[in-house]
């Protein structure tokens, strides 16, 4: 199957000294549209880059999203001064996926998207 939707789960995030915990907003993962669909492909851009960039999804059916009691990782990777443009895939059949980026401490997160 052809990717169909490609959706932003954190924009543009530079660096804010007065925070290293960073949690983009909830977005519908492949199962929310697709019942059947448990393939999710996520792609992040990093400039000097320090901390973890995690993916967190949710079978609830409104998960809270200023906490993570309702969502659990899926997967998790640790980056030191890194810049680049990365993949993996997510398989499970999700309702919502969030990314989140903790112990930030330097650089700039470009983008990160998921699509399935």
């Amino acid at each position: 199957m052809a990717q169909t939707t490609v959706l932003s789960l954190l924009p543009q995030t530079p660096y804010n000294p007065s925070t290293n915990l960073v949690r983009g907003a909830k977005q519908p993962a492949a199962a929310y549209y697709l019942a059947n669909s448990d393939l999710q492909t996520v792609s992040w851009s990093l400039n000097n880059f320090t901390g973890t960039i995690s993916f967190q999804v949710s079978l609830v059916t409104s998960p809270n999203e200023s906490s993570d009691a309702d969502w659990f990782t899926v997967q998790s990777h640790v980056y030191t001064s890194t810049s680049g443009t990365f993949y993996n895939n997510i398989t499970g059949n999700f309702v919502w996926i969030r990314a989140v980026a903790s112990n930030f401490t330097q650089g700039v997160i470009q983008n990160i998207k998921v699509s399935y």
